[in-house]
């Protein structure tokens, strides 16, 4: 099986301390070998697995202020579009799962992260936020009844931070 895609992106810088980034893919992923074959326990194998083909699109502003009384402080902000044809999910009941391929779904979200570096850098602390809304966006096959749905057992909301302390 032979499939093509194409990407590419751009970014703009208004100021010195402001720009704006977007990008735009149309790719392939190939289903992982356990999705395919299962794992001979829970997951049974589905060997009639198509590949994701995907367009995605993502655009947002990012600040960066260097230097200031306070430290360096970064803010990004970006809002993404996934629009999928053949998307692979997990699917179960009470006794085992298989990796199915959903006709179309469409992914949008917004993600943003903070970092903030001390003066000196001697202390960063920086975290993440990412809420996304997967849902299924086919009219037709096993999946059409349920169109405009959640897709199950794929999380919304994504968040971690870190910390971290450096000697002299």
């Amino acid at each position: 099986h032979h499939s093509l895609g194409a990407g590419d992106s751009l970014r703009f810088r208004f100021t010195p301390w402001l720009y704006a980034k977007a990008s735009y893919e149309y790719a392939t992923r190939l289903p992982r070998p356990d999705e395919v074959f299962g794992d001979g326990k829970l997951i049974l194998a589905n060997l009639e697995l198509k590949p994701e083909l995907s367009h995605n699109v993502n655009a947002g502003p990012r600040v960066e202020l260097a230097r200031t009384p306070f430290g360096d402080f970064i803010f990004d902000v970006n809002a993404f579009l996934r629009d999928s044809d053949r998307l692979i999910v997990q699917l179960g009941n009470d006794r085992n799962f298989t990796y199915q391929n959903v006709y179309r779904a469409r992914a949008i979200g917004i993600e943003n992260a903070l970092n903030w570096a001390s003066p000196g850098r001697y202390v960063i602390v920086d975290g993440m936020l990412t809420w996304q809304d997967v849902r299924n966006a086919s009219s037709q096959g096993t999946f059409g009844d349920f169109k405009g749905d959640r897709i199950p057992n794929r999380p919304y909301l994504f968040a971690s931070w870190g910390a971290r302390l450096r000697s002299i």
